[in-house]
């Protein structure tokens, strides 16, 4: 179970936080970054599986626990924007195969900004956060 919820996790991050993975890397292993928060959540598992709770049940709970530091991700935050507002070059960024790496880029570009907005559940849907991101992109970008 621990090696499903591992790929699980793995396959969550490439979706929808490769920038995570990238700056984790960085400092440690990301693999064992990801065991690290996988044992984090042992007795959780212990539990449900004494409890009787089938194994897929107990995959959906792991994985939202396991995702919580993760969410709301700036990368797909930062994507949608770019597809939204700037979908000529969204396009260009996919067709080139570098759209990973200039969100990536992006997310930086955009840290101050996401830290003043205090970048979280409750916020992230703050237009002016959006309109803040989208002037940050645009002078990026050269637009």
């Amino acid at each position: 179970m621990k090696h499903e919820l591992f790929d699980s996790l793995w396959s969550y991050l490439v979706s929808n936080n490769p920038n995570e993975l990238i700056s984790v890397e960085k400092k440690r292993n990301i693999r064992e970054v990801i065991w690290d928060k996988i044992n984090g959540i042992d007795d959780l598992i212990k539990q449900m599986e004494h409890d009787g709770v089938p194994q897929i049940t107990i995959i959906e709970v792991c994985m939202h626990e396991l995702t919580q530091d993760f969410i709301p991700s700036r990368y797909q935050y930062i994507s949608e924007i770019l597809e939204s507002e700037f979908e000529d070059m969204y396009l260009t960024l996919v067709e080139t195969g570098s759209l990973t790496y200039e969100i990536c880029n992006l997310i930086e570009e955009c840290g101050d900004v996401f830290n003043s907005f205090s970048f979280s559940v409750e916020t992230e849907d703050d237009v002016f956060l959006e309109y803040a991101i989208i002037g940050t992109i645009a002078n990026y970008l050269g637009d």
